[in-house]
């Protein structure tokens, strides 16, 4: 020690009592050093084998003990022991006298003495470097210590990797360690335990909570679990993302590990991990015996109080029944905080009973399950209020995609229309799972009732079973209506039962249905069902409330009697009656019942619409009534069937001078079918029976017919037409659009449209065809100052609509009808030209002259305008397209067109649009075969042959075209006169024109300058007139006519006549000219 010391050099004493050494060194020190001396394996395993499965007794007074193990030590007198015992005696010099030792085999029984205090060398540069860093984030050396917390001070798996290089030095073995939000992942833990995995490794508790460690590293947890050396029995891995996978591995560790507490707070176990742990506290050779899984002190109170509430482990239970306690038995908040907890894998929850939760209550718990709420199958909430905020948790909790809820009970639980809607709206989103919901006991009210149909109606709702009813009997009756009518009668606005329910008993049975807030029909049919004055008061009786939303009532063919006729005039007179339809056809109503009624609208007269009283005694004092109601400026009366009541003539005209009287009686329809004989001619009547067979509806007296689509062809109309002249037809507005009306309806209606008797001001005609002559006969009517007709719709297309409505406002007159269409220059180019073409298509507007000049309209117009005309109904004889620009192209267009044997064009216009050739090409071609019998083509170039080409036509006794105007002044066509009578030939078909022997008197010299400037007069030689016979301005006219066409000239002669000096001016400028062609002057 001295010399060390001398030397300044550590010493390091060890004290060694072989006797404990002897008698208490652990077995596994013993295998250890047999095979650091180099006993064979096989060896080593015989000494365990001898050791491990040798049983000790004890001797005393009384005899002796049971049989037990000795876990240390050798035995005493074994041939084996003082081998053993120099084995490990050799192993402990061995490593006593290394430079720095690894262990210390028996700490309690060695001391260490150093020169220069407690300062140990370690052996690793690494594991210096990572204790150097850890001292300076801990402030204290961590070397040595038993408690070495680092929690939130080392960052990710490379802060762990160089822990791991510390702990595998000797010197550095803490028995617990803090490694709590680190970001410590599978690869941190890896190397964690490599560095923990050692027979001599101290740690008995270890944290990890916080850290991302998942499935994986709790597997390599798990297997140093299983590993005998292993001393840890704490182990923390709270919130560490770990699943049922990593909770299975886990157990099975467990099954023979040393952990006594293990914390797996805030993961999730998953369907089967919360079982796998729970099931290892039960078993005795299994030594944990604290499990933490919930994660706050809430949940944990819960917990508790559910067990000894219900003496069972409430993890283990899938059904929570609390229906029989209170909030004070178990705490909404402790509760909700268990119900949050993933560890609580409940599947059907019912909750307090009645009345003893608030809303807060409600939405505590709903809140909580939106956050875990992936197990839920059934949540029971009857009798408790959830309020509006409870309702909308639970609408977000259903619209969760998470959710798996498929019953939810809601009975009584003060639910009105606006959560209806609410609750509705989160079960149609697609999220939704849930296939039962019981809503009996609350109020859906009129949209919340609408909701739940459209609910059940849509395909795409998961919902099969709605419990709606609280009242037996209702279920009962619901159940009966069902089976009758093959649908649910819940929910339905039309019900119709007629002849399906016998009796009173079979309406009382309704009625309490019918009371019931989810049984609010719209229409209720009853006819046939032998209802009495009993059964009337019990139906009147379930339909007495402000809710009901009943409108139409059918009591047709029951016997009601005087008594039930009582009470039902006493509900029509209640302010809070919506009745809106009343049928009581064929009820042996007598005089006075049909009185009662009746005054009992008059009292009430602003709700009614329909009124049926067919088939019973009306009299005069129920007409009296009836008059006085239709009068009454309150009345909304619009349909009235008074059909086989034996009215009077009498009895009818008071009812029709009543009408006539008052102008704004909301009467549409009135039904006096089987009184007919003493209002209506024979014609009429049968008309009008068969229309009301046909439509459903009585026509006569109605305001309004629209029977678009509903008769067909003119046969239909010809009756109808019948009826419309008839005195007492009183219809203002007739739609028979789509009828297929022809030439021969058109006629008879508009027949009956000229009578002085009808009363129509609108009339709906489109889809129809007129054919040429209906269309004339509408124009007549339309110009007809007799004629009532305001409106007259004929046009289908909305686009045909807007041209009309636009070419209204630009011609100041509406173009349908119209045989002569003038929109000349009031169109401007092609898109006005097809806006019109739209409407062209149009069988009702077909116009025999269109003029379209100075529109520029180009081929594109042009083949818009064709493709209107192109029809077999088309009327149009006249085309006016002058002073456009539709050139060769659209006159090859219109040449097709006229080549069709339905195009009747017989005169065309096309002055000024820059045709040539080619075009007077395709006309001569067209005009072979067309009707056409008037051409203009004047002010355009018609080339070399162009002209030959159409007078040739003329010349053709199959041509029928008689009028070719070519010539642009009415001077050139009056010198083209002249020519032609003086030559005795067509001047057009000649090149050359000799005038040496003629004189300005003969052709004049201002109509020949007009002829030669004409682009259709190709003369190449002239010789002018005889000498002296021009003048210098005669000579001046005729040349600057030349100019203005200098391009086919190629001689002239202007031997012995003066120019003079204007004159030769004229004719330099004309040689000047770039298309002048003169060769001979």
């Amino acid at each position: 020690m001295e010399k060390y010391g001398d030397g300044q050099r550590e010493l390091h004493c060890v004290f060694v009592d072989l006797e404990k050494a002897y008698d208490r060194v652990p077995r596994e020190e013993l295998w250890y050093c047999m095979r650091k001396s180099g006993v064979a394996e096989k060896y080593v395993r015989v000494a365990q084998d001898m050791y491990e499965r040798s049983r000790t007794v004890v001797r005393c007074a009384v005899g002796q003990t049971e049989e037990f193990n000795v876990e240390v030590g050798l035995h005493q007198g074994s041939a084996l022991s003082p081998f053993l015992f120099a084995i490990v005696m050799d192993q402990l010099s061995e490593e006593v006298r290394q430079e720095s030792p690894w262990t210390m085999m028996f700490a309690d029984d060695m001391q260490k003495i150093g020169i220069d205090g407690e300062r140990w060398v370690l052996k690793s540069p690494d594991a210096q470097k990572a204790s150097d860093h850890l001292t300076e984030v801990l402030g204290i050396n961590p070397i040595l210590q038993t408690d070495l917390n680092l929690s939130g001070k080392i960052d990710g798996d490379s802060g762990v990797e160089q822990l791991s290089v510390l702990l595998k030095d000797p010197h550095c073995r803490p028995e617990t360690l803090q490694l709590s939000e680190c970001n410590v992942t599978e690869k941190g833990c890896s190397a964690l335990l490599t560095a923990l995995g050692s027979e001599h490794s101290t740690l008995k508790e270890l944290n990890l909570s916080k850290n991302r460690i998942q499935d994986s590293g709790v597997k390599l947890l798990s297997e140093e679990l299983k590993n005998k050396l292993c001393k840890l029995d704490t182990l923390r891995l709270s919130d560490c993302s770990i699943t049922e996978e990593g909770y299975s591995a886990m157990a099975e560790a467990l099954k023979s590990s040393h952990l006594i507490e293990l914390d797996l707070r805030g993961n999730d176990p998953g369907a089967s991990g919360v079982k796998l742990l729970t099931d290892l506290l039960q078993d005795p050779d299994c030594k944990l015996n604290t499990l933490r899984l919930l994660k706050s002190p809430d949940a944990e109170k819960a917990y508790t109080c559910l067990t000894k509430m219900f003496s069972k482990n409430p993890l283990l239970h899938t059904e929570l029944d609390l229906s029989n306690k209170t909030p004070e038995d178990v705490k909404v908040k402790q509760l909700s905080a268990l119900l949050q907890d993933p560890h609580y894998r409940l599947q059907k929850l019912t909750l307090y009973k009645e009345g003893s939760m608030t809303g807060d209550d409600c939405s505590h718990v709903i809140s909580a399950l939106v956050l875990n709420p992936s197990h839920l199958r059934e949540l029971n909430l009857n009798r408790n209020k959830p309020g509006e905020s409870g309702l909308r948790d639970l609408c977000d909790f259903l619209k969760n995609p998470k959710c798996t809820l498929q019953t939810l009970k809601l009975s009584d639980c003060n639910i009105t229309e606006e959560g209806y809607t609410a609750l509705i709206k989160a079960l149609k989103s697609n999220r939704s799972s849930l296939i039962e919901l019981d809503l009996r006991g609350n109020d859906p009210g009129p949209s919340g009732l609408k909701e739940l149909r459209n609910l059940m109606n849509d395909k795409k709702c998961k919902l099969k079973t709605l419990r709606v009813l609280k009242s037996p009997d209702a279920q009962k009756a619901s159940d009966h209506l069902t089976e009758v009518l093959g649908i649910n009668p819940i929910l339905q606005t039309d019900l119709n039962l007629r002849g399906k329910i016998d009796g009173d008993s079979g309406v009382e049975q309704l009625s309490v249905l019918l009371k019931d807030p989810h049984c609010r029909p719209e229409t209720l049919q009853l006819s046939e069902c032998n209802v009495t004055e009993k059964g009337c008061s019990a139906l009147l009786t379930a339909l007495r409330s402000e809710h009901s939303p009943l409108k139409e009532l059918n009591l047709s063919k029951n016997r009601i009697q005087d008594s039930g006729v009582k009470l039902l005039s006493e509900e029509l007179k209640n302010k809070l009656c919506k009745l809106e339809t009343l049928r009581l056809c064929k009820c042996s109503l007598t005089e006075d019942d049909c009185t009662a009624v009746v005054s009992a609208l008059g009292l009430n007269p602003s709700h009614l619409k329909e009124l049926d009283l067919s088939d019973n005694t009306l009299g005069d004092t129920g007409v009296k009534q009836l008059s006085d109601l239709l009068q009454n400026s309150h009345c909304t009366l619009e349909k009235l069937k008074l059909n086989n009541c034996r009215l009077t003539q009498t009895q009818c005209g008071d009812l029709a001078k009543t009408l006539e009287s008052n102008s704004s009686s909301t009467l549409k329809e009135l039904d006096l079918r089987g009184n007919y004989s003493v209002i209506l001619s024979p014609e009429a009547e049968k008309a009008c029976d068969d229309l009301t067979k046909a439509l459903g509806t009585n026509p006569l007296l109605q305001t309004e017919l629209d029977l678009s689509g509903k008769i067909s062809g003119d046969s239909g109309v010809k009756q109808l037409s019948v009826l419309l002249k008839d005195p007492q037809c009183r219809t203002e507005t007739l739609r028979l659009s789509d009828c297929n009306i022809t030439e021969e309806g058109y006629t008879a209606l508009i027949k009956a449209l000229k009578s002085n008797r009808s009363s129509l001001i609108e009339l709906d005609l489109r889809g129809n065809d007129p054919g040429p002559s209906g269309l004339k006969k509408l124009r007549n009517l339309m110009n007809d100052k007799k004629c009532k007709l305001k409106t007259l719709r004929v046009l289908k297309n909305p686009d045909a609509q807007e041209a009309s409505d636009h070419l209204t406002e630009v011609l100041g007159i509406n173009p349908i009808l119209q045989t002569d269409l003038n929109l000349s220059g009031k169109i401007d180019g092609d898109s006005g030209v097809e806006q019109l073409s739209v409407l062209l298509k149009d069988p009702h507007c077909r116009p025999e002259t269109l003029q379209l000049s100075e529109c520029n309209v180009t081929e594109k117009g042009c083949l818009a305008l064709l493709t209107a005309l192109r029809s077999e109904h088309s009327t149009l004889k006249e085309l006016n397209l002058s002073k456009n620009r539709i050139q060769d192209s659209g006159v090859k267009l219109l040449s097709e067109e006229l080549k069709n044997k339905l195009c009747k064009l017989e005169t065309l216009s096309l002055m000024d649009n820059n045709i040539r050739e080619e075009g007077y090409s395709a006309l001569a071609e067209a005009l072979i075969s067309s009707h056409l019998i008037e051409l203009d083509l004047r002010g355009n170039d018609p080339g070399a042959s162009g002209v030959k080409l159409l007078t040739d036509l003329l010349q053709d006794p199959d041509c029928k075209l008689n009028t070719l105007r070519l010539w642009k002044s009415p001077d050139a066509e009056e010198a083209y006169t002249c020519l032609t009578k003086m030559f005795s030939k067509n001047p057009l078909l000649h090149t050359e024109l000799d005038l040496s022997n003629k004189t300005p008197e003969d052709v004049k010299v201002k109509q020949l300058s007009a002829l030669l400037q004409d682009p259709h007069y190709r003369l190449q030689k002239l010789t002018l007139y005889k000498e002296g016979s021009m003048t210098g301005d005669d000579c001046s006219h005729v040349i600057s006519a030349l100019v203005l066409n200098p391009s086919h000239l190629r001689e002239l002669n202007l031997n012995r006549n003066k120019p003079g000096e204007s004159g030769l001016r004229d004719l330099c400028d004309f040689l000047k000219n770039p298309k002048c062609t003169l060769q001979t002057l």
